[in-house]
Parts: structure tokens; C-alpha cells; sequence
């Protein structure tokens, strides 16, 4: 039973990733019209994100540092990022794996949002405030500023990756 039950995952995940690969690779020919439909569902940006509980954009004149960051199949580099508040963060996010991956900034009630939005788009590409989506072998920047002390993630919600272990805790500290 646990062979079939194993087989059985396994299938569906193959025909999943055979989904994406084609949708991938007709985005690539430029048939745009059948990769948009399939895998690029595009996102503006208009979620609301430019004030929350995990922070706001940060002001690109203002970064107090850099932290880079490697977005890895299924898993980012990082397990733990530790800021202050008030500091503005410069994230460079590199995407070395084979898979589409996010990078999103937020409290749990925000990640919960985002993960029930993904579950119903789950080919959704970001690029808001708080939020980014990643290419195999790109890399994106995403400045931040933390405004209060408290517990956040970065997560990445494309489906079954955020479940698999695909987030890093954020530890904002009281300034000094």
C-alpha cells in the first residue's frame, strides 16, 4: 500500500514539473499567448503591501546592508536572518535551482494570506514590495525596512516548497 500510495505522488509530481517544463519552454519559443495562460500569470503589484506588520519598502538611499541570499531546491541558504528595526535591508536573492521560487517578507497572518492566493494561482509571478519571483539562475533585489521588532519569515509559496521547508525566520530586534 505505502509503495502504491509512493508511486502514486510520484506521478502526480512528474506530470506536474512536465507541465511547468512545457509552459517554460513555449514561453521561451515566444508562443506567449499558451505560456501566459499556463505558467505567467502576472502580478502588479496591487496587493497593499507598501505598509505592514512585517515593515515597508526601504528607501534605496538608505540601505544600512546588503544580505545576499540563495534561493536553493527546496530550501534558501539562510535559515535565519537577524535585523534591527529601523535598518534597511538591500536583499540580493540568487535562484541557483532548477525551479520558479519566491521570496516574500511577512508576518505569519501575511504568509498565510499569500499561501491561500498561491493555492488558487499557483503560476502567479511576483513582483511587489515585499514580494519577488525568481527564475532558475536569475537574481533580483528587494529593499526593505524593518519598523518594529518581532518574529517574521521569508517564505517561498510556490506549491508544496513553503511545506517542504522552503523558509527562513527573520528575528527583528529592538534598536539600541
Amino acid at each position: 500500500m505505502k509503495t502504491r500510495i509512493r508511486n502514486s505522488c510520484t506521478a502526480v509530481f512528474l506530470a506536474t514539473l512536465a507541465t511547468f517544463s512545457v509552459a517554460d519552454e513555449e514561453h521561451k519559443k515566444g508562443d506567449t499567448a499558451t505560456a501566459t495562460k499556463e505558467s505567467h500569470h502576472a502580478h502588479d503589484g496591487a496587493h497593499g503591501h507598501s505598509n505592514s506588520a512585517a515593515g515597508r519598502p526601504g528607501n534605496p538611499k538608505k540601505i544600512s546592508r546588503a544580505i545576499k541570499i540563495t534561493a536553493l531546491d527546496i530550501k534558501y541558504d539562510k535559515p535565519e536572518i537577524q535585523v534591527k528595526a529601523g535598518e534597511t535591508i538591500k536583499f540580493v536573492v540568487t535562484n541557483t535551482g532548477k525551479l520558479r521560487h519566491e521570496f516574500m517578507i511577512g508576518d505569519m497572518e501575511e504568509q498565510r494570506q499569500h499561501a491561500e492566493m498561491m493555492k488558487q494561482m499557483p503560476d502567479m509571478v511576483h513582483e511587489d514590495a515585499n514580494t519577488l519571483t525568481l527564475e532558475p539562475g536569475e537574481t533580483k533585489s528587494l529593499v526593505w525596512q524593518f519598523t518594529r521588532a518581532g518574529k517574521l519569515e521569508v517564505a517561498c509559496h510556490i506549491p508544496g516548497h513553503y511545506e517542504a521547508g522552503m523558509v527562513s525566520n527573520v528575528i527583528v530586534s529592538k534598536r539600541k
